[in-house]
């Protein structure tokens, strides 16, 4: 992985998606971290393995149910414990390089 390039969870999110777009402009490297190999670079079972980033920026949650389906279960899951792996995977990435 080049050094200058950026990891970005949540990339097909509105802000991820943006961010992407506006790293892209400024010429910066992204690859990104998601649910499944079919829409990103890496999947959330990736993290332990991924390495050589300059920055981890994680975008990735779940901020609201328009439905009203969702459980508070869900919502820990993607934003307490996701998060956590994700800085877990980070800090052993700036451990690495």
């Amino acid at each position: 992985m080049a050094s200058n390039s950026v990891l970005i969870t949540g990339m097909t999110g509105f802000v991820g998606r943006n961010l992407s777009a506006y790293l892209s402009r400024e010429n910066i490297g992204s690859k990104s971290l998601g649910r499944s190999k079919k829409t990103s670079d890496f999947d959330y079972r990736d993290i332990q393995k991924i390495s050589g980033f300059k920055a981890w920026i994680h975008t990735a949650g779940k901020a609201h149910d328009v439905s009203g389906k969702s459980q508070l279960d869900e919502y820990l899951e993607v934003n307490y414990q996701l998060t956590k792996r994700v800085f877990e995977g980070f800090l052993q990435d700036s451990k690495a390089t």
